[in-house]
């Protein structure tokens, strides 16, 4: 009786380990992020007023800016899985985004849009719940240095 109670015991917990251990820890990129105005700084000012990131678990991307003019910009993005450059829909001519996952909890983007060239480090907290994202660049001459930090909350 022993015997029969430990197959049956093996066979029924059997499939819930195997899925266990082939379950792949959730990404922590995946999801609805907001910026957090308040939190956030930008050099040299005015920056967004709001901007939502959406980000799949097929790596896309969609991005949506506002600013206090009333202008906004939709970008959309679908991520390479090896890092290389890819287009900017929505974002005009020759406009490029590539990816290099760090860590889990590190990114750093480089992004190409309208002749400016710059890259963006994110940094997640250990909870998930925050990432801020310092991105940096110049005017397509080189002149005219900004550095945006921006804190992002998940929804």
């Amino acid at each position: 009786m022993l015997r029969l109670s430990v197959l049956l015991t093996s066979v029924l917990l059997l499939p819930a380990m195997l899925t266990s251990q082939k379950a792949k820890p959730a990404d922590p990129l995946v999801g609805t992020w907001k910026m957090n105005a308040s939190k956030s700084k930008f050099d040299p000012a005015p920056g967004p007023t709001n901007i939502t990131v959406i980000e799949g678990e097929d790596g896309k991307l969609q991005i949506r800016e506002e600013y206090a003019d009333g202008k906004s910009t939709n970008w959309s993005i679908v991520s390479s899985k090896d890092g290389s450059p890819v287009t900017i829909s929505g974002a005009g001519e020759n406009a490029s985004y590539s990816r290099k996952v760090i860590d889990q909890r590190h990114i750093e983007d480089h992004w190409k849009t309208s002749g400016v060239v710059s890259v963006g480090r994110g940094t997640f907290s250990k909870d998930g719940k925050t990432v801020t994202y310092v991105l940096t660049g110049a005017d397509p001459d080189g002149k005219n240095p900004f550095r945006w930090v921006e804190v992002f909350e998940k929804q």
